[in-house]
C-alpha cells in the first residue's frame, strides 16, 4: 500500500535543533522527492530516499560549525579583545560653574571691600555643588553684593554668562570669616629645644577660633623654649613659651658683685633653672649661703646690691 505525503510532512520531520544549512539541505531532499509538477503528492519510497539523505547529513559531524569550536586560550584572548574595545563616551557637559568657584568669587570681592585682608567665604549649607554645567566657556559674575558684619553674614546675585549672554540668575548666601596667618611648629618641641625660624610654618586660621593671647608673629616664638611640651600643627599661646634656660639646677655658675666703687667675682651653684632676666637662688661656694642673683648669659649672674656674696 502506498501512503501519500506532502512536502508539508516533509517540512514537519526536520529537526528543530539542526543547523540552518543542514535545515535547508533537509527540506532539499524532501522537495527533491516531488515529482516536477510539484502538485502531485511524494510517495513513500521517494520520501524515503530523500529522509535518508537528511538523516545521514545529521549523522556526520557539522563541518559547517567547525569555526565555532576554539582552544581555551583562544577563548580568552577573544574575551580579553572584547574588554579592551573603548565603550563610547557618553555625552556630557565640561564646563562648570561649582559652588567653590562662587565662594572664591565672593572672597575675593569681600577683600576688596576691605572686610578683611583674608576672607573665606562659605556658601550656605544645602546649596547645589554645581551652578550651572554646558559643553562652551562659561564666565561667573558676582552682583549686589550685601554683608551683615556682626553675623558675618553674605547674599549676592549670581550671574551665568557665556558668550555675552546671560544664561542664568541666582541668589545666593552663606556666611564668612577673617583668616589670620598663624606660625605653628613643624614638629613637637620640649622645654630643652630652642625654637628657629625652620621650625615654623604659617597657616591661615579664622579669627573665630584663635584666643586672645594666641601668638600671630614668628618673631614672637624664635629662640624661644616651651614652658613644658607644645605639639605641632596647632596655634601656640603666648604663655606657652619662654626664654631658653642658660643655666640649669645644679650647674656651676659664675656669681658677680658689683658696686660703683668694687666688683667681685666668685662661684656658685645655681639652685634652679634660669633662663635671661630671671631671678633665681644661687648657693656661694666658699660660705655655702643662699642668695638671689639674676641671670645675666649662659653660666653667669649678677648679686644684687642688696645681697652680699660672702
Amino acid at each position: 500500500m502506498t501512503r501519500r505525503l506532502s512536502i508539508r510532512h516533509c517540512e514537519a520531520l526536520r529537526p528543530k535543533q539542526s543547523s540552518q544549512k543542514q535545515r535547508f539541505f533537509l527540506l532539499d531532499c524532501c522537495a527533491y522527492a516531488r515529482n516536477d509538477a510539484l502538485s502531485k503528492p511524494i510517495t513513500i519510497p521517494a520520501w524515503l530516499g530523500g529522509l535518508a539523505l537528511g538523516a545521514l547529513l545529521l549523522l556526520l559531524p557539522a563541518a559547517t560549525n567547525a569555526a565555532q569550536w576554539m582552544a581555551p586560550e583562544q577563548v580568552a584572548a577573544v574575551r580579553q579583545t572584547e574588554d579592551m574595545t573603548p565603550a563610547p563616551l557618553p555625552a556630557r557637559s565640561y564646563f562648570e560653574i561649582s559652588q567653590r568657584d562662587l565662594e572664591a568669587a565672593i572672597a575675593r570681592q569681600l577683600e576688596e571691600q576691605g572686610i578683611a585682608e583674608h576672607v573665606r567665604a562659605t556658601a550656605q549649607p544645602g546649596s547645589a555643588p554645581v551652578l550651572f554645567r554646558a559643553d562652551h566657556p562659561l564666565r561667573l559674575n558676582v552682583l549686589a553684593l550685601q554683608v551683615d558684619p556682626d553675623a558675618r553674614r553674605w547674599q549676592a546675585q549670581a550671574y551665568i554668562l557665556a558668550a555675552g549672554k546671560t544664561l542664568k540668575v541666582t541668589p545666593v548666601a552663606g556666611r564668612y570669616d577673617e583668616m589670620i596667618a598663624v606660625p605653628v611648629l613643624t614638629r613637637q618641641i620640649t622645654d630643652r629645644d630652642v625654637i628657629e625660624a625652620a621650625d615654623l610654618d604659617e597657616v591661615m586660621m579664622p579669627s573665630a577660633r584663635l584666643r586672645k593671647d594666641t601668638v600671630t608673629e614668628p618673631g614672637a616664638l624664635v629662640g624661644k623654649s616651651a614652658r613644658r611640651v607644645i605639639s605641632a600643627r596647632r596655634p601656640i599661646r603666648a604663655t606657652e613659651v619662654i626664654a631658653p634656660k642658660v643655666i640649669e639646677k645644679g650647674t656651676a655658675v659664675e656669681m658677680v658683685y658689683r658696686t660703683p666703687y668694687i666688683a667681685i667675682r666668685t662661684s656658685g651653684e645655681a639652685l634652679e633653672d634660669g633662663t635671661t632676666g630671671a631671678l633665681i637662688r644661687v648657693k656661694n661656694s666658699d660660705s655655702g649661703r643662699a642668695v638671689s642673683a639674676r641671670v645675666i648669659s649662659t653660666g653667669r649672674v649678677e648679686v644684687s646690691p642688696t645681697e652680699s656674696v660672702n
